[in-house]
């Protein structure tokens, strides 16, 4: 693993509050591009989870290596089967919260 990424602290970006309780924590255990704990925090007054502190813009290399798979292009929707699957796998996670968007 690689070594420590900067952070800042800030704030929920929906509502603004500074107010959050702790709904997890661990490393990257995927890349393992770092050891480092990363706190995700729901915000008390609008639920949204989000990290704080959260990475720096600088950190994106740490965190996010030229193999990761949205980045790389590997599983791009006109690469056959394997793209289509990755597709269908985010739509499945992102239509569990759609309803409760409206």
């Amino acid at each position: 693993m690689s070594g420590d990424f900067d952070t800042e602290r800030t704030h929920c970006v929906v509502c603004g509050s500074r107010e959050g309780r702790t709904e997890a924590s661990g490393i990257d255990y995927i890349y393992e591009g770092s050891s480092q704990i990363c706190t995700a925090l729901r915000c008390t007054k609008c639920d949204h989870i989000y990290l704080n502190p959260r990475p720096t813009r600088d950190a994106v290399g740490v965190l996010y290596p030229p193999n990761y798979t949205s980045f790389s292009g590997k599983f791009t929707k006109d690469k056959a089967a394997i793209g289509r699957l990755k597709e269908w796998v985010q739509m499945q996670r992102i239509s569990k919260y759609l309803d409760k968007l409206r």
